[in-house]
């Protein structure tokens, strides 16, 4: 587990040094809001949970039926366990530009298209039975009083810390705002370059030197 979130908003709290009931619903709030921005713009290893498949030969549709409450808006990836390969994200559109009949071309897939909520095609239809890894982002609890932690590292949680201190400031007029919301976009952006940086360099999570 990582961070309590009522430890969160009291640590925020003396630092303001206003413990008023209005207040704290304020920052609860202003969690939300942050929360959401900051997993709509980077995904965390630890916001990845790991589903393995396996294809059918000459089938392209694949669904998240029985995987849970995924949709295929949150694959993060698909990749090919024995070679290492990450299999990349490709338009319907030029999936379907590259052939009319795609029940006729198979062989190694290399790419995946969301097509529904629910429903992905592989590019080109497997030629085989093979298991392959796929990442999707869990969509993270609702922050209320009654949820009781962060399902984030304690680094991406002090970053949304700054976020919220830019938003209390800005509702309070303090110019203090733009200095915790640099901080904030500076915390975001280096989370965002240092795990491109281990996936790149260590292929913890996607072998073949590829991230999507």
């Amino acid at each position: 587990m990582s961070v309590d979130l009522s430890a969160f908003v009291k640590s925020i709290q003396r630092k303001l040094g206003d413990t008023s009931t209005a207040t704290e619903s304020l920052i609860e709030d202003f969690v939300g809001d942050r929360l959401v921005d900051y997993l709509t713009r980077f995904q965390p290893i630890e916001m990845r949970d790991l589903v393995d498949f396996t294809t059918v030969a000459s089938t392209r549709a694949y669904t998240l039926t029985g995987w849970g409450e995924y949709s295929t808006s949150d694959i993060y990836a698909i990749k090919e366990p024995t070679q290492g390969i990450t299999l990349r994200k490709m338009a319907l559109k030029r999936y379907e530009e590259l052939i009319a009949s795609p029940s006729s071309e198979t062989g190694d897939p290399t790419h995946y298209i969301p097509v529904t909520d629910t429903k992905f095609y592989l590019y080109p239809a497997p030629n085989s039975a093979t298991v392959l890894s796929t990442y999707i982002v869990r969509t993270h609890a609702a922050m209320t009083a009654d949820s009781s932690y962060f399902e984030l590292a304690d680094r991406n949680v002090k970053t949304i810390k700054f976020g919220v201190l830019a938003d209390l400031y800005a509702d309070r007029d303090d110019t203090r705002s733009v200095y915790y919301e640099r901080k904030y976009e500076k915390g975001l952006k280096d989370a965002m370059a240092k795990e491109r940086q281990n996936l790149n360099d260590n292929a913890r999570l996607l072998p073949g030197n590829s991230i999507e």
